[in-house]
Formats: C-alpha cells, sequence, structure tokens
C-alpha cells in the first residue's frame, strides 16, 4: 500500500506529537513529586532556615526574582567552585549574611542531611541545594 507523502507526514507527526507530550507529562510529574517531598519534609531546622533566607532577601535582593536570588547567594557559597556545597562553605555563608548565630551546629547538620549531604564528606551537590531553596523560597514567601 503506497502512502502518500501528506498523509506519511501526518503520521510521523502524530507519533512525535505523543511521544514528546509523554516526555513532558513525566518530566512534569517528577518535578512535581520532587516539589511536594521537599515541601512536607520540613525540619523546624529547615523551617528556621528559609525565614533566614527570606529576611535576607527581603531586606538585600528586593528587586530579585527568588530563581535570581539563590542563583547569586549559591554562587557566593561555593568557594572552591567545585559545583558542591559544603557544610564548611554553608556556615561561612551564614556567618556572611549575618545569621551564624540564628542556627545551631547540630541544626546546620541536620539542615544538611535534609538536602541529601552525601558521607562521609557531607556536602550536596549546588543544583540540588538550588532546587530546594528555590521551591521553599516560593513555597515561603506564599504564607
Amino acid at each position: 500500500m503506497l502512502f502518500s507523502a501528506r498523509a506519511l507526514l501526518a503520521r510521523r507527526c502524530s507519533s512525535s506529537l505523543t511521544v514528546s507530550s509523554s516526555r513532558v507529562a513525566t518530566k512534569t510529574a517528577r518535578f512535581l513529586s520532587s516539589q511536594n517531598t521537599a515541601t512536607t519534609t520540613n525540619t523546624a531546622a529547615t523551617d528556621k532556615l528559609y525565614d533566614i533566607l527570606n529576611e535576607y532577601r527581603e531586606q538585600h535582593y528586593t528587586q530579585e526574582i527568588p530563581s535570581r536570588f539563590v542563583k547569586e547567594i549559591l554562587k557566593y557559597t561555593d568557594k572552591n567552585h567545585d559545583g558542591w556545597m559544603e557544610e564548611s562553605e554553608f556556615v561561612e555563608f551564614l556567618q556572611n549574611i549575618g545569621a551564624s548565630n540564628k542556627l545551631s551546629e547540630t541544626e546546620v547538620h541536620d539542615i544538611m542531611l535534609e538536602l541529601g549531604a552525601t558521607q562521609p564528606d557531607n556536602k550536596v551537590s549546588i543544583p540540588k541545594v538550588q532546587e530546594a531553596f528555590l521551591a521553599e523560597l516560593v513555597n515561603h514567601s506564599r504564607k
């Protein structure tokens, strides 16, 4: 059976749209489930951290959208530019923004673990931190 060029093209476009739509749906579902997980498992320490970050953003980054703010603060947090936030870098960041006295060592350690810090080096990838911070800053600003 011979197909016309138009019918063949329509069939190809239709199948590629189906594949593309299912990829988008899968990525959207993954994103939404990661957002739900990040927001429902917060401890008191992470809630306190997001309050600190929101307060700092309101004082120093009022004209920036949350994604730009998170990108900027993480750029200065990763001192050795290896793509990972170590606990010592996180503590130094808190000192730099004047919030070191607002979180205890235990709370900082708990936050690192909640963000997914790997043992024994206790560090988290910057993209993972960026995703978590952004999701929580957006949710916190709605409260």
